[in-house]
């Protein structure tokens, strides 16, 4: 397949889209996870040679990231960073959890799962973050499904419960009522959130200071994000709160208790400082 013909291939996204090849959204994507020019051009190389009609980008992302951990386990797990977020579920608690702490990492308070008293009823509010200057009250839509998107009902009953519990706390403090989820927004629940003043944060709206942003920039990484990891001991470490890469070393008896022998906790060591580096 020559240049032209690849610029003309169709390739099928998760909502089930058909959009052009964009070998510079590769390009990007891998560069941010910290791989170098030599790296890049050869991976993009490899998987133009392997473009079909309707192939998935899911498939191509699992192929650039199999290429990638052959190079670097610690750029490969940066670059995996979207998928490690879905694997944080089904259920979405330690995605707000993980959420919390991107927000400590900013100098917050945070708390989750909180129960709040508005001036008509009582409120649950998934993380709630202060600081000296205000309080963010932040709804998290988690969804399993990389083609799922947060439609407007979800901002609308959000605009609702702030303003109960705005009424019924007051404070000198400035109130934000946040929306955050892991995919994307349907354009209606963008408009209508900006309209009403509700910060709207997916993985790639607004074009800065999205929830990649927000991730990167923090240097958080979920224990998701390791491949030395299988998804049941992830979910073992994750069901007893241990969600962070960095915080792996200060639970030496949790990793021997879900099966691993010293020599998979040496290598699983090994490609957490691998991927700190890569950051």
């Amino acid at each position: 397949m020559n240049e032209d013909e690849r610029a003309t291939v169709l390739i099928t996204k998760a909502n089930g889209d058909r959009v052009p090849f964009d070998p510079k959204k590769l390009e990007q994507s891998m560069r941010r996870a910290g791989a170098n020019q030599s790296q890049i051009t050869e991976i993009v190389d490899q998987i133009q040679t392997e473009l079909v009609e309707g192939l998935k980008t899911q498939k191509i992302y699992r192929k650039a990231f199999d290429l990638l951990r052959v190079k670097s386990k610690g750029i490969a797990a940066r670059y995996k960073i979207k998928k490690a977020l879905f694997e944080l579920g089904p259920a979405g608690y330690a995605f707000e959890k993980f959420l919390a702490e991107v927000y400590r990492n900013q100098g917050y308070e945070a708390r989750t799962n909180l129960y709040l008293n508005g001036k008509c009823i009582q409120h649950e509010m998934d993380v709630v973050v202060e600081n000296d200057d205000e309080i963010q009250y932040i709804e998290c839509k988690f969804h399993n499904s990389a083609g799922a998107k947060t439609d407007v009902r979800t901002p609308l009953y959000l605009k609702s419960r702030f303003d109960d519990i705005q009424a019924g706390n007051k404070s000198a403090k400035l109130h934000r009522s946040v929306l955050v989820t892991n995919t994307r927004f349907t354009q209606d629940a963008i408009k209508y959130g900006m309209c009403v003043g509700i910060v709207m944060i997916s993985w790639d709206h607004p074009e800065v200071g999205n929830l990649k942003d927000l991730v990167e920039k923090s240097g958080l990484h979920p224990i998701t994000s390791l491949s030395s990891l299988n998804s049941k001991q992830k979910k073992l470490l994750i069901d007893q709160g241990i969600l962070l890469c960095r915080d792996l070393e200060k639970h030496e008896g949790a990793l021997m208790n879900i099966g691993l022998s010293a020599n998979k906790i040496k290598t699983m060591h090994r490609e957490v400082q691998l991927l700190m580096q890569a950051g």
